[in-house]
């Protein structure tokens, strides 16, 4: 079972690990950031961890773009969230608040782990597979 899993597996169990981290990372931060750590970005990184346990376990082919999609969605929410503080940084005021490290933080880790998505959706997950595309 083991010796049948590529590269792309072991890889896609990166994904899932800085999902895990970004939500705690966020989990802890939460009370002093104010409004960047929605629920909806929670929603996001726990639908990307459940997508990705999903695919390790079955073979649907469909899977990696849904996961690569939940990804995609949660990055975008990080960056929606944390645009204001983003704004007031480079801005140079003090408008909407907020704690800029948390901030590129959540989006540091989704972009990798969306950027580990990207490669992996175009790599075989097993030998089976790896063997088909030969």
């Amino acid at each position: 079972m083991i010796k049948q899993k590529t590269l792309a597996f072991w890889l896609g169990l990166i994904a899932p690990l800085l999902a895990i981290v970004t939500l705690v990372y966020g989990m802890m931060t939460k009370g002093f950031i104010g409004q960047v750590f929605e629920n909806a970005l929670a929603i996001a990184l726990y639908a990307c961890i459940g997508l990705s346990i999903i695919e390790m376990v079955t073979d649907l082919h469909a899977f990696p773009v849904l996961t690569t999609m939940a990804y995609g969605a949660a990055l975008g929410l990080a960056i929606y969230y944390g645009a204001p503080t983003l704004s007031d940084y480079f801005n140079n005021v003090s408008f909407m608040g907020g704690d800029l490290v948390p901030v590129v933080t959540y989006i540091v880790l989704t972009g990798s782990a969306l950027l580990i998505r990207w490669v992996i959706a175009f790599l075989p997950m097993n030998q089976k597979e790896k063997a088909a595309v030969r």
